[in-house]
């Protein structure tokens, strides 16, 4: 599992421990987040990509179709 989030929510109470790979933090611009995301794709096979809010739906679907990973769009 890897968690991409926002700075701002860097220190919130988050399951770390089931983590496998260091938490990556950024400001939240969707550019930089399929940036980060497909550079992490590039070492990593991602299975699924999923919103934890209603907020994060449509980064979720541009990153799944950007990545060609199935799920709604």
């Amino acid at each position: 599992m890897i968690l991409l989030t926002a700075e701002k929510l860097r220190d919130a109470d988050w399951p770390r421990e089931s983590s496998t790979r260091p938490s990556t933090f950024l400001k939240y611009c969707t550019g930089d987040i399929v940036k980060a995301v497909t550079q992490s794709a590039r070492t990593h096979k991602l299975d699924r990509i999923v919103a934890l809010d209603e907020y994060d739906m449509e980064t979720a679907a541009t990153l799944r179709e950007h990545l060609r990973i199935p799920g709604m769009g």
